[in-house]
């Protein structure tokens, strides 16, 4: 199985309830584009930080193909947070 791997920036939103919304996602990774649409940030996104206050919010990484075994893999987008705004 071929390995895909794409760095990888978005800006996310983070509410007072601590829940995350994916705002933009950079143009050259349509993978983390589909995600963004089609399930919670909070899922779509793995860090090993997820921010808790309230603000705008710049994840970086990278998307690549994990296997789950030999016949089928999934998409997943690790990276970090860094504090954009804080409202």
């Amino acid at each position: 199985m071929d390995v895909k791997f794409n760095e990888t920036t978005a800006i996310v939103a983070v509410g007072m309830n601590g829940e995350m919304v994916i705002l933009s996602v950079s143009e050259d990774n349509p993978d983390l584009s589909t995600d963004a649409q089609s399930m919670p940030a909070n899922v779509a996104l793995s860090s090993a930080y997820s921010p808790q206050a309230p603000g705008l919010y710049q994840f970086k990484g990278s998307s690549c193909l994990e296997s789950l075994d030999q016949e089928s893999a999934v998409m997943v987008h690790r990276g970090t947070f860094e504090l954009v705004s804080a409202y």
